[in-house]
């Protein structure tokens, strides 16, 4: 379904196990899209990770940005991986009450590798330094990356 994307913010496309979303940054006139899953924790509703995948606005770089709990270890960081290929590392930029952000670049060669992929990993380490890998589908993920106009 390449082409242009028109999704309500509220009800967003589907595609598979990713939903796309379109917003408008405030003094912008042009509408950024993005494709984006939710991970929760099925015993309690609670979200563990959000990750976003779109382009940037100041250079049409594709990125992917990831909210991981608050209390996880700063210091250790995180990273993406895609099947068992090698991890990419996650610049955690901050943390608020949604969570701990960070973001990293996706070049050419790792989002093709996210498009053939089955499975992506966010990995992290939590307050006691314990490491957490939270798979991430990517069902979906090719169409709705096609469809996003940088």
């Amino acid at each position: 379904m390449a082409g242009s994307l028109q999704a309500n913010p509220e009800h967003g496309q589907v595609f598979k196990d990713w939903t796309a979303r379109c917003e408008t940054a405030p003094g912008s006139s042009v509408a950024r899209c993005f494709i984006f899953q939710n991970l929760v924790l099925k015993e309690s509703g609670q979200r563990l990770v959000h990750m976003a995948v779109g382009y940037l606005a100041d250079n049409d770089q594709a990125a992917a940005i990831v909210t991981m709990p608050l209390g996880i270890s700063l210091p250790a960081g995180a990273a993406i991986s895609v099947d068992s290929g090698d991890a990419l590392d996650i610049v955690i930029e901050r943390c608020d009450t949604n969570g701990c952000v960070g973001a990293v670049t996706l070049n050419a060669a790792f989002v093709a590798q996210l498009k053939r992929g089955r499975e992506a990993r966010i990995s992290f380490h939590d307050g006691t330094r314990r490491r957490i890998a939270v798979p991430v589908s990517l069902l979906g993920f090719t169409a709705g990356f096609n469809s996003l106009n940088p």
